[in-house]
């Protein structure tokens, strides 16, 4: 039986009985009592090619092979060493050396494969000068990246992106329709009032152009006196300068001021989210008068429940990483039970919290999808955040409180069948205690 031809990096081999194996990567989820079992399908592992090679013969020079052409099914190097029983020794040898190194696998149907050799065997017919080596080779990578689960962070921000540039094509639509297209597609010097820009309009256009001015103006004002902006959002929407591009930035940077504002309590969400709310709020208030005021209100609620949604999936993915939670924040205690060293606890959310969070967060999405159902962007932002919202509430430890009568916290702890690296979170979470050896009164414990 005549061999097929490939190569392995810079060496030529002649291969027989090549195979590949494509399996599936599925977990079973037994339990106790039950028949069968729930399958979770994690995707495809990686191919895996299996051929045995064959060296025989004793040349022991390198070989020209040019009339194969490169980059092709069976294709090999110009120049490689061939698989002659002399050369196996160097081969095994250079196998073995470069067993953390990437191979360059030449396969005689699919062409040029990345990856490694996980195992070789070698079978050796001295009296025949003859050795046949089994190769296993892994292929590198993940072949497709669409199927990986999106970072939580990045898939918020980008949704939000997405919210505003959708935000600035309704407010164009919603102009278009009411009879002030004319304002659309010129560049907005934002140092000069809309109203200078435009001169020769209508009755209608002119109140329109006023009230951008007003509005806008009172958007740039709010919380004028913070100077942190937020320009990772702002670079990647496609502001293009004109009377919608101009509304949906103003609205937005100040939603980044009242952000940049409050950074200074950015580790205890739910406060957060109460104070940017109120503020919120006040500048929605802002826009009391005017013929086009609900025009502008619509966009103000969009633009701020947005703003909320991407902050809020911020805190969320905070809590996911926050392993102090679920495990032991170091030796804080040594086996006498004596303090080596202070822990460093990170505020957490207990699920009250969490739950309190998102009513307040879906009520404001609510109002804002009221104003415009055709709001999908928003609804999808929201969509997103829910969900990251029902997985991290499946790991949050319920709490409760619970009445003590002096006793000390690990005792407390060995009570409540706790590890004692909890000493710490129950400190952090119940202030009012100022002696750990002396714990008395309503104490908020994790049930």
């Amino acid at each position: 039986m005549e061999t097929i031809k490939a190569s392995l990096d810079n060496w030529l081999l002649n291969i027989l009985d090549i195979s590949d194996n494509m399996s599936m990567s599925i977990v079973r989820h037994e339990y106790i009592g039950t028949d069968g079992a729930e399958l979770e399908i994690l995707g495809t592992r990686p191919r895996e090619i299996s051929f045995r090679a064959y060296f025989f013969g004793f040349s022991v020079f390198s070989l020209g092979l040019e009339e194969t052409p490169e980059n092709t099914p069976g294709a090999v190097p110009e120049w490689v060493v061939p698989s002659s029983y002399y050369n196996h020794y160097s081969f095994v040898k250079y196998l073995n050396d470069s067993q953390l190194q990437e191979h360059v696998l030449n396969h005689p149907k699919y062409g040029i494969i990345l990856g490694f050799v996980e195992s070789f065997q070698v079978y050796h017919d001295d009296t025949q000068d003859f050795v046949a080596i089994d190769i296993r080779f892994i292929e590198k990578d993940i072949q497709n990246r669409k199927l990986l689960a999106p970072d939580f962070a990045l898939n918020v921000d980008q949704q939000f992106v997405d919210q505003l540039n959708k935000g600035i094509a309704a407010a164009s639509r919603s102009m278009q329709s009411s009879g002030f297209g004319s304002l659309l597609g010129k560049v907005i010097d934002p140092a000069v009032s809309i109203a200078q820009q435009f001169r020769e309009t209508s009755q209608d256009i002119r109140k329109f152009i006023n009230e951008c001015d007003k509005n806008i103006q009172a958007f740039d004002n709010f919380l004028y006196n913070v100077t942190a902006p937020l320009n990772a959002i702002d670079a990647a929407v496609m502001y293009i300068g004109d009377v919608p591009s101009l509304l949906i930035g103003s609205i937005n940077g100040a939603c980044n001021r009242i952000i940049a504002s409050f950074a200074g309590i950015s580790n205890l969400p739910l406060q957060f989210v109460n104070n940017f709310l109120l503020q919120s709020q006040l500048l929605y208030d802002t826009i009391t008068v005017g013929d086009n005021k609900e025009f502008f209100q619509t966009h103000v609620k969009s633009v701020t429940a947005g703003a909320i949604l991407r902050q809020s999936g911020a805190f969320l993915n905070t809590e996911k990483k926050n392993t102090s939670r679920q495990t032991a924040p170091g030796d804080t205690f040594d086996a006498n039970g004596n303090r080596v060293r202070q822990a460093i606890v990170a505020p957490i959310m207990t699920t009250q919290d969490l739950d309190y969070m998102i009513a307040q967060i879906r009520t404001n999405v609510q109002s804002a999808v009221v104003l415009d159902r055709n709001n999908t962007s928003l609804r999808t932002l929201s969509a997103t955040i829910i969900d990251q919202y029902n997985t991290l509430r499946k790991n949050l430890r319920t709490t409760k409180v619970m009445q003590v009568n002096n006793m000390p916290l690990m005792a407390l702890l060995l009570q409540l069948g706790q590890p004692y690296y909890m000493a710490d979170l129950y400190l952090s979470m119940n202030p009012q205690i100022r002696n750990p050896n002396f714990v008395s009164g309503n104490i908020t414990v994790y049930g």
